[in-house]
């Protein structure tokens, strides 16, 4: 007996035929695995966090002085959310305008002496930032301290600058105490000092952050 050779035609169509066969098996193998891919892809997107922007570039100052008209002088703006001066790069006008247009009733009102509501100073006047301290009411003071937190969010995932005033544990600490009083203190009690500030603006990651340390803030103030 003997092994007969097959013709180099018989040859190429035994492999066509193979080629086929694994063809036939693995497209819809490769088929299913980029399904597979697109469909692991798009929900890896959508449960990843968004892309966070931080301002790169370069800020002229780090503070807005010592005055308002130092400030204005800058290019700062006045942050009636925590009663301060603040660089463009600190400042979070979106944000600030839904905490002037958060009561219904457009009324926050301001106040020349605590506890006290015959001296009124409206909103108009305080948004100019030239006062050096006004009092507000508990309910001014809880929703600050609710925004704030937001704030601070915002400074680190969307400007990539935080004020030293907003990213003080200390602060951080006092409204946790302010939230905790809530219920104890009536909203409408005039009680609360707001006092002009200038804080330093800071790229966050940089130089100039303090330990944070451990210490409590029982005060009427938004320290």
């Amino acid at each position: 007996m003997y092994r007969i050779k097959k013709t180099h035609d018989e040859q190429n169509s035994v492999s066509r035929r193979a080629s086929i066969v694994a063809l036939y098996y693995l497209l819809p193998i490769l088929t299913t695995s980029v399904i597979v891919w697109a469909v692991l892809h798009t929900w890896h997107l959508q449960l990843s966090p968004p892309t966070l922007f931080h301002t790169t570039h370069a800020h002229r100052w780090t503070t807005c002085g010592s005055s308002p008209a130092e400030a204005e002088s800058r290019g700062c703006r006045f942050d009636i959310l925590s009663f301060a001066w603040q660089t463009p790069e600190c400042y979070d006008d979106e944000l600030m305008q839904e905490f002037i247009h958060y009561d219904t009733n457009n009324t926050w009102q301001f106040y020349a002496h605590p506890n006290n509501r015959t001296v009124v100073v409206d909103l108009a006047t305080a948004l100019r930032g030239h006062n050096r301290t006004l009092y507000v009411d508990w309910k001014y003071h809880v929703t600050h301290c609710t925004f704030t937190w937001r704030q601070m969010h915002r400074a680190y995932a969307l400007r990539g600058y935080i004020d030293s005033h907003l990213d003080s544990y200390r602060h951080t600490l006092h409204c946790q105490w302010v939230l905790l009083e809530n219920g104890k203190t009536p909203m409408e009690t005039v009680n609360v000092v707001a006092e002009l500030k200038y804080p330093e603006c800071r790229k966050i990651g940089g130089e100039g952050r303090r330990p944070m340390g451990v210490h409590y803030i029982h005060n009427y103030s938004f320290v």
